[in-house]
């Protein structure tokens, strides 16, 4: 038994290593105890007994913020599945009040997946956080590459709902299968896609040492929010403030509508909406 979970450690890390997370140094060290004290780690399908009994089915994470009719956010995590980032940022958020359930990306995309298939996964996501609240869709690294190129995929109701897409460590290219399934192919460019997008608000996050690797070096800074944080692809662990600059972007809401967000937590970060921030959304 204990010869089993030997080989499944290494093979866990074999898969680590292919889908690249070993990449950056600074992560190296806290990767290698995660992995061999968890067995799986990132793979295992997370605790998802708070979820919705519909969505038990997937590699989801449920962080509750408040109830209400505020925004709530979607988060696709990492190809190194739900760690320390992705964990981070989903908290921050519901420090802020904001619910947010997040996919795992190394527990979904270890099968290939078609941008249909994973646009039908978050409807039925979109779908268990209420009918009607405005929607912040988060992407982090492989998860923000999906995010960029699956947005037209999703459904025409969804699209209305999504009020803001955060692209956190965007890349060029957005390939829907993590470690050795990526040999079959099917990589998507993603800055086509962040243009074509419609509608949102669009913000692209990069570490001030990224440098030209980043994709949010190519995007059209007239249509899309570029913030740069300290640090690499992490942004030296300071999610907190990643929530709050995530949440700061948000449109502010329809002015035919002020009672309804009067009690969001949000406004306590923004100037005054006929300040600095902007007009109010317009749809």
């Amino acid at each position: 038994m204990a010869r089993f979970f030997t080989v499944r450690r290494l093979a866990f890390l074999i898969l680590l290593a292919a889908t690249g997370v070993f990449v950056d140094a600074k992560i190296l060290p806290r990767w290698f105890p995660q992995a061999f004290g968890g067995v799986w780690g990132g793979l295992a399908a997370p605790d998802n007994a708070n979820v919705p009994v519909s969505l038990r089915d997937l590699p989801v994470v449920l962080t509750k913020g408040k109830d209400g009719d505020g925004p709530v956010a979607i988060l696709l995590s990492g190809n190194g599945g739900w760690w320390g980032i992705d964990d981070g940022i989903a908290g921050g958020l519901a420090r802020a009040g904001v619910t947010t359930i997040g996919l795992n990306s190394l527990a979904y995309f270890i099968h290939r997946r078609s941008p249909e298939e994973v646009a039908a996964t978050i409807d039925r996501m979109a779908a268990s956080l209420g009918a009607d609240r405005p929607i912040i869709l988060v992407g982090y690294s492989f998860g923000a590459d999906i995010a960029a190129t699956v947005y037209s995929h999703l459904s025409d109701d969804l699209r209305a709902r999504i009020r803001q897409i955060s692209l956190l460590g965007l890349s060029r290219e957005a390939d829907y299968a993590v470690g050795f399934m990526k040999v079959a192919g099917g990589r998507r460019a993603t800055i086509p896609a962040v243009a074509a997008i419609d509608g949102p608000h669009i913000q692209c996050f990069h570490g001030v040492d990224e440098g030209a690797r980043s994709g949010c070096n190519d995007v059209d800074a007239g249509m899309v929010q570029v913030i740069e944080l300290p640090g690499g692809h992490h942004f030296d662990g300071d999610y907190d403030a990643i929530a709050r600059r995530i949440l700061e972007g948000m449109p502010l809401p329809r002015l035919s509508d002020p009672i309804r967000y009067a009690g969001m937590d949000r406004f306590a970060w923004l100037a005054h909406p006929v300040g600095a921030q902007g007009q109010a959304d317009p749809r």
